[in-house]
């Protein structure tokens, strides 16, 4: 009887403490679930920031990607357009007796015509597929290619229209003064020149101190 007694005295008591332990571990599983609660949100906002930020870069990245195609398409129509008014001039120009020719910003000789083969090329070894692509100092000596370039860099300065006299290198080697017209290449709607265009007078071809030998 002393025993059960005693039994029922501890049971209260071991209830209580086992309750504490439960309370307590309630308490613990709760604040554990809370913080990895906070957690899992923090890694879960952080995700969805990194998506949106992939997603408005993939956005970017379509627009860029857009807009370079847009552009390349352009540059090509506006390619064309310059090949075809290349052709033109070249067409045109054939013709004409007179030397003409023209050239890009960068010096490098675009187009010539027949008449500029005729007077300054040949009589000095070369032909128009020696200047096409190329620049003066491929076929002219330093100093009067030096002179040339500096004389298109003034009309692409300035916008205007130069009638000048330069010299230039007959088969002998004899130096001659030669009118040159040289004005600036616009595209249609652009306002910055292009390149250079440039017309030779020359009165008399035939009597042309470059096919003589005197």
């Amino acid at each position: 009887m002393v025993f059960l007694a005693d039994f029922a005295t501890v049971v209260p008591w071991l209830l209580a403490g086992i309750s504490a332990i439960v309370v307590a571990l309630a308490g613990a599983v709760a604040h554990l679930w809370r913080q990895n609660s906070q957690v899992f949100k923090s890694q879960i906002d952080q995700r969805e920031v990194r998506i949106k930020a992939l997603e408005a870069s993939e956005k970017k990245d379509k627009a860029e990607i857009e807009d370079l195609k847009k552009r390349v398409q352009i540059l090509e129509l506006e390619r064309e357009r310059l090949d075809a008014r290349f052709l033109h001039f070249k067409s045109s120009h054939d013709a004409c007796p007179l030397p003409v020719w023209f050239k890009d910003r960068d010096g490098t000789m675009l187009s010539c015509n027949r008449a500029y083969e005729t007077v300054f090329l040949k009589p000095r070894g070369y032909c128009l597929e020696d200047y096409l692509g190329k620049q003066d100092k491929d076929v002219w000596p330093p100093a009067i290619a030096q002179k040339f370039e500096e004389n298109d860099r003034k009309v692409l300065d300035s916008g205007e229209v130069h009638d000048q006299t330069e010299m230039v290198e007959n088969r002998h080697g004899v130096l001659v003064a030669v009118r040159i017209i040289k004005y600036p290449r616009r595209l249609l709607g652009v306002s910055e020149p292009v390149g250079v265009a440039g017309m030779a007078i020359v009165e008399d071809l035939k009597g042309l101190a470059f096919n003589s030998h005197e």
